[in-house]
């Protein structure tokens, strides 16, 4: 960082997270968040579910249908192309479980999306690339092993629905389903720090910032 900004570069915009939580501590936040979630959940009005990899065409256009909507508000945000999110996700397919993929609807209609997957760099780094034979017999002592972490690469909710409780009821649903499976702790990444609510709403958890992506940005002349 030093040399960097000793040659001139500033920072170019809000840096970019990653919160790492632990799920299987009963800390005060968690016991806070389950008791806000359990409200929800008496209210009835919201429905979380896992994601039907059957019916994948269609999840993916539930995605879509929320996904532009939810990041629009993020400084130079690009918003995504359908064939992208589709060629984006079947890549995970065969590594996700459908459990973990959960949907928030309101009266059937898809108002949040939380997507997790199992970390497998845990697995990655123990494999060398795959650059030689024998790293593939390294491959098979590996390929059974469960990650500890749970990785969540997005958090989407409608903004007409920001303060109504959804993503927490998302995060309490990801949280109790992530420990029966035993997993340990979850990688949330990436958010910006522009991003008005989910910092804010990750820190209320108990989650810290881990690490922490800055982009640059030099003038020339």
């Amino acid at each position: 960082q030093d040399l960097v900004e000793g040659y001139g570069f500033t920072k170019a915009r809000g840096d970019n997270l990653a919160f790492e939580i632990r799920v299987d501590d009963d800390t005060v936040e968690r016991q806070r968040l389950r008791r806000l979630a359990d409200r929800m959940r008496k209210r009835n009005w919201v429905k979380v579910r896992g994601a039907n990899l059957e019916d994948f065409e269609a999840e993916i256009d539930r995605v879509y249908g929320i996904i532009n909507r939810a990041l629009q508000h993020l400084p130079d945000h690009i918003g995504w192309q359908r064939e992208a999110l589709e060629a984006t996700f079947a890549a995970f397919r065969r590594v996700a479980d459908p459990e973990l993929i959960l949907f928030a609807e309101v009266e059937g209609e898809t108002v949040g999306w939380f997507p997790g997957v199992p970390n497998l760099n845990e697995v990655a780094i123990h494999l060398n690339g795959l650059r030689y034979p024998w790293d593939f017999l390294r491959y098979l002592r590996w390929r059974l092993h469960r990650p500890e972490c749970i990785a969540v690469k997005s958090v989407l909710v409608l903004p007409e629905y920001w303060q109504t409780g959804v993503a927490l009821l998302m995060f309490d649903e990801m949280a109790k389903r992530a420990i029966a499976k035993g997993y340990r702790w979850a990688d949330l990444s990436l958010t910006s720090e522009e991003n008005p609510f989910t910092p804010d709403l990750a820190e209320r958890m108990g989650a810290r910032v881990y690490k922490r992506y800055r982009i640059y940005e030099f003038p020339i002349v």
